[in-house]
C-alpha cells in the first residue's frame, strides 16, 4: 500500500536542520533483521521453487515536516524463483489498530479487521493522522497483493503517521501482516468493479509473518511532540506453513467491506496444491543459481500499511 501524501511540507531551513540532528540519534534506535532469509517453497514432497526475502528494515518518512505527517513503517523486498510450473501469486492480509485507511468505495466506514491487501478497488488514505480527508488509491478487484507483471517481485513499503500511537491503548501503533505464496486452481473473474461476483480456489503453499509497531513516550520536551518520543521496531520475521486464523478470515466472503449498498467481498477457498502444479518449468530445471531477476519499484509504497 502506498503512504499517505501530506498536504504540507513547508518548514524552514532552521527546523530541518534541527529535524537532522534529533533524527540521527532516533534512528539509531530503530532494527532491522539480518536478510536474506530463504526457504525452499513444496507441494508435497515436489520441490516448486525457492522464497528469498533479500530485504527487511524500517522505513521513515516526511520526518521534516509537521509532526502529523511523520510516517515510519518498514520495507520489505523479496522473489519466488519458480521450479514447478504453476500461477502463482501473493495473498496478504493485516491485522491493526489504527484507522488510516479505509475502502475506497466507503470511507464512512472503518475497514474490517482483518483485511486483505488490497480492499476490493483500492484504498483511502488519511491526508494526515486524524486528518478527516481521504486520497484515494485505486487498485484491481483481485484478492492478489501482485498486480499486472509484479510477480515473481515481492515488495511492500508501508508506514503510517506515527503520531496515532499517542493515542492508542497502550501508546503503541502496530502493523501486523500474514503473506502467502499460492498458486491458482481455479478463477472465474469477471473483470467488472466488484469482487462479490468473483471465485478463487488456491493452494497456499508457504507464508511469512511480519510487521512493524511504533510506540511513543513523552520524554524529551514534555508536552511537545519530538521525534524522540517515538519508537519504531520491526516484528520478528518468520516463515509459517500453516494460515492463521486471521489469515483465513481476510480471504472468505465473511470479511465485508463497507455497508450496503455498496458492500463488497472477496469469496477465496482452499484446495490441494496438486491440483495447480504441473512439470518443472524449462527455466527451473537448470538450477535456481543460473539466472537473476531484476528488481523494480512496485505499487505498494504506502504510508500506513
Amino acid at each position: 500500500m502506498r503512504p499517505p501524501i501530506p498536504q504540507s511540507r513547508l518548514v524552514s531551513s532552521y527546523a530541518v536542520a534541527l529535524a537532522a540532528i534529533f533524527l540521527a540519534g532516533w534512528l539509531a534506535t530503530t532494527t532491522a533483521e539480518a536478510t536474506p532469509f530463504t526457504e525452499e517453497v513444496f507441494c508435497g514432497d515436489q520441490l516448486c521453487g525457492v522464497m528469498t526475502i533479500d530485504t527487511y528494515d524500517t522505513s521513515t518518512g516526511n520526518l521534516d515536516s509537521e509532526s502529523k505527517y511523520w510516517l515510519g513503517g518498514a520495507h520489505i523486498n523479496g522473489d519466488f524463483q519458480e521450479i514447478k510450473h504453476g500461477k502463482y501469486h501473493y495473498i496478504q492480509s493485516i491485522t491493526s489498530n489504527t484507522d488510516s485507511f479505509r475502502w475506497i468505495n466507503d470511507t464512512a466506514n472503518p475497514l474490517p479487521n482483518p483485511w486483505l491487501d488490497t480492499p476490493p478497488g483500492g484504498y483511502a488514505v488519511r491526508d494526515g493522522a486524524g486528518d478527516p480527508n481521504f486520497n484515494n488509491q485505486a487498485f484491481d478487484y483481485k484478492p492478489w497483493y501482485d498486480e499486472g507483471n509484479e510477480f515473481p517481485n515481492f515488495f511492500d513499503r508501508p508506514r503510517d503517521y506515527m503520531l496515532q500511537a499517542k493515542t492508542l491503548p497502550g501508546n503503541k501503533l502496530e502493523w501486523l501482516f500474514e503473506t502467502w505464496l499460492v498458486c491458482t486452481i481455479f478463477e472465474d473473474s469477471d473483470g467488472d468493479n466488484e469482487a462479490k461476483d468473483d471465485s478463487y480456489i488456491v493452494a497456499p503453499l508457504l507464508g511469512w509473518q511480519w510487521g512493524y509497531e511504533i510506540s511513543y513516550e513523552d520524554a524529551l520536551n514534555l508536552g511537545v511532540d519530538d521525534i524522540e518520543d517515538f519508537t519504531l521496531s520491526l516484528k520478528e520475521f518468520k516463515f509459517i506453513g500453516t494460515p492463521s486464523d486471521d489469515w483465513l478470515l481476510a480471504i472468505s466472503s465473511a470479511t465485508k467491506y463497507g455497508a450496503d449498498p455498496n458492500q463488497d467481498y472477496f469469496s477465496v477457498e482452499l484446495d490441494d496444491c496438486v491440483k495447480c502444479i504441473s512439470e518443472p518449468a524449462a527455466l527451473g530445471i537448470l538450477g535456481l543459481g543460473l539466472f537473476s531477476i531484476a528488481l523494480a519499484n512496485r505499487r505498494r509504497t504506502r504510508l500506513a500499511v
